[in-house]
């Protein structure tokens, strides 16, 4: 009995290994230039807001629809500071944005648990690299009722 269980045990840690070491996160990597690219043909906005920093693109691919930019990614102000600016665009595989779209609409809101997202940016005088998290919106309230004059 007591070997059935040592057995059942050892078992037993070997599948939650292989199924922790199964889950890591994949990392991806995506190109921002708003320098070469001109403001007509641009998919997405940087900017700074608060106590953080952020990347909204033009896609609808996430839930609330309807708002434009829905897809969004931020990440600390003080990172700003942290993250040095390169001279050369750093060696990585960059995803298109064609990539990106489909996996955020495969992924949604399970984006984070499944990636690690660097955007590298285009600045003037080099590239800067953050790590950068998804931006939930959440759904829109609508806790009013339309009240229609009679028609007589």
């Amino acid at each position: 009995m007591r070997k059935t269980l040592y057995i059942l045990s050892i078992t037993c840690l070997i599948g939650f290994n292989k199924r922790s070491i199964g889950q890591e996160k994949k990392q991806i990597h995506f190109l921002a230039d708003t320098i070469n690219v001109s403001s007509e043909n641009s998919i997405l906005e940087i900017g700074t807001e608060g106590n953080g920093a952020y990347y909204m693109f033009y896609c609808q691919c996430l839930p609330p629809y309807g708002h434009g930019y829905n897809l969004s990614f931020a990440y600390p102000k003080k990172a700003l500071n942290v993250n040095e600016i390169l001279s050369i665009k750093p060696d990585q595989k960059y995803i298109s944005w064609k990539e990106l779209s489909k996996i955020v609409t495969k992924t949604k809101y399970d984006f984070d648990k499944q990636y690690d997202f660097f955007i590298t940016e285009v600045l003037p005088n080099g590239y800067k690299t953050n790590k950068v998290r998804m931006v939930k919106y959440r759904e829109p309230i609508t806790d009013s009722i339309e009240i229609k004059p009679n028609e007589n």
